[in-house]
């Protein structure tokens, strides 16, 4: 917002210069300032509003999104010969190990993974044909 005032203000000592009057000087440099602060206002609403909806995406989908992929993940395990019970091996041992914030980083305030507890939880009440084989 600085640099475009500053621009408005050099346009306006320009316009002085080539010789347009005080008044249509400073009105190009009213309208020009103006049109900068209404494109940065525009501007941070567009970013607070694209935060929020990441925020509320964060908060309500990301966690399905988890468990949606760690079921997949062990049906892709199992369709590959592999045990399929593997992930949910790993987060129990993670959790025994005492890692409780692992996956828990925060991307705009929210978590972006469920807690261990419960993504060893929806595995266990997963697919069970494709537990313990």
């Amino acid at each position: 917002m600085r640099a475009a005032e500053e621009q408005a203000n050099d346009q306006y000592y320009r316009d002085i210069r080539d010789g347009r009057s005080e008044s249509e000087a400073e009105g190009r440099r009213l309208q020009a300032t103006a049109s900068a602060r209404e494109h940065y206002n525009f501007s941070m609403r567009t970013i607070r509003e694209r935060a929020q909806a990441h925020k509320n995406y964060d908060q309500f989908k990301a966690k399905t999104d988890e468990r949606q992929a760690d079921l997949v993940g062990m049906r892709l395990a199992a369709a590959a010969g592999y045990k399929p019970d593997g992930l949910m091996r790993a987060l129990e041992k993670l959790q025994a190990a005492d890692f409780k914030n692992y996956g828990r980083r925060k991307m705009l305030g929210a978590p972006t993974h469920p807690p261990i507890g419960e993504r060893i939880k929806t595995l266990r009440q997963g697919p069970r044909r494709f537990v313990n084989r």
